[in-house]
């Protein structure tokens, strides 16, 4: 009977953790100063860059997210709070190593205290509700973007 038991509990966590949607940002480099306004996202400074997490809920209705962040070095940051909302269809970008007034409405989407390394965002949704991609811009004008991948 005992052996049911921890079958059943092991089930229902390994249930509910593989209908979890999450994103993998290998990642960032989020060291230049405040974006310029009208420049089209390039940061302020002589060196850096900036860098933008977008996220995609693709569900039918508003998911909960969950981020943690990983410096260079693969130390876990877990910012506090590490919670942010995306209603169905929303969309939403922040800097993730900066507080930029051109974030609008991605400053709610909490930041790392590194400004390189990488994040993790999990959603309450169903299987494949986020996606997203990220771009960096140099203080040179010069930008890269990726799609990142979705685990899950």
């Amino acid at each position: 009977m005992k052996k049911l038991s921890v079958f059943a509990m092991a089930t229902m966590l390994v249930g509910s953790v593989a209908f979890a949607a999450t994103v993998q940002v290998p990642w960032f480099n989020d060291n230049g100063g405040d974006v310029i306004a009208g420049s089209g996202g390039v940061p302020s400074g002589s060196t850096g860059a900036a860098s933008w997490i977008r996220i995609k809920n693709n569900h039918t209705a508003s998911v909960t997210c969950t981020i943690t962040y990983y410096d260079r070095d693969g130390v876990m940051i877990v910012p506090t709070p590490n919670t942010f909302g995306l209603t169905a269809g929303q969309v939403q970008a922040w800097r993730p190593g900066r507080l930029d007034p051109a974030e609008g409405q991605g400053a709610l989407v909490p930041n790392s205290t590194a400004t390189n390394g990488s994040a993790v965002i999990t959603s309450d949704g169903p299987a494949n509700t986020l996606m997203g991609s990220v771009t960096i811009i140099k203080t040179t004008g010069n930008e890269s973007a990726y799609l990142v991948p979705i685990g899950g």
